[in-house]
């Protein structure tokens, strides 16, 4: 009963957290022609990341870090191992972001999310579309590759000899995950609910 109560306080904490973050993501967007930011910059040295463009407007760095996760480490530049993840349909990688406007339900549009990194792809809320990953939904080690809490195979790789097959959302929250939308708001979802088992998931096809 206690962990259960703790982790509800945890869980109250991310969703602050990605309200906070959700808000300067569309503030960043007011100042820059209603467009949201680009994921990273792989042509600049050090690279630069959406973390750092949106900070002016969040002003908080601890807020990128849920605090039932132990991704909290900002490597160098880029994005670093921190504990959510973008939609990268809406703010890829390279390039602006897309406009405001071009999003026809931002209620509905997942922007933000809990999730387990990639180590190859940070920051990233892996698009249904991509096809499912074998991931540690406990966020245990991955043997393969020494990592922790940071690893993640596609699903046809038969040395990956780990459980779940899904995508890269963690419910780290008694068995929900935490969800940012276009319009600021967050809400707690399960990992089926939002990818709605298919790559035509309605949480993330932001221009139907």
């Amino acid at each position: 009963v206690f962990a259960r109560a703790r982790e509800n306080a945890r869980k109250a904490t991310c969703q602050s957290n990605l309200k906070q973050i959700c808000m300067g993501l569309l503030q960043y967007a007011q100042d820059y022609d209603e467009c949201l930011p680009f994921l990273y910059q792989s042509a600049t040295s050090p690279r630069t990341g959406l973390i750092q463009i949106t900070q002016p407007y969040i002003k908080n760095w601890e807020v990128h870090n849920c605090p039932s996760s132990d991704q909290k480490t900002l490597v160098g530049d880029y994005l670093g191992h921190r504990s959510y993840g973008y939609h990268t349909g809406l703010m890829p990688q390279n390039a602006c972001g897309v406009s405001l406007s071009q999003i026809q339900r931002p209620a509905e549009i997942a922007m933000v999310a809990d999730v387990l990194q990639d180590p190859n792809a940070r920051g990233r809320l892996h698009m249904p579309s991509k096809g499912k990953m074998y991931t540690d939904p406990d966020g245990s080690n991955c043997q393969n590759c020494g990592g922790k809490h940071v690893s993640m195979f596609p699903s046809s790789d038969t040395y990956h000899n780990y459980q779940s097959p899904g995508f890269n959302v963690i419910e780290r929250h008694n068995g929900v995950a935490n969800v940012g939308f276009a319009d600021g708001h967050v809400k707690a979802m399960k990992h089926v609910t939002l990818y709605n088992n298919g790559s035509n998931a309605p949480y993330f096809n932001y221009s139907q």
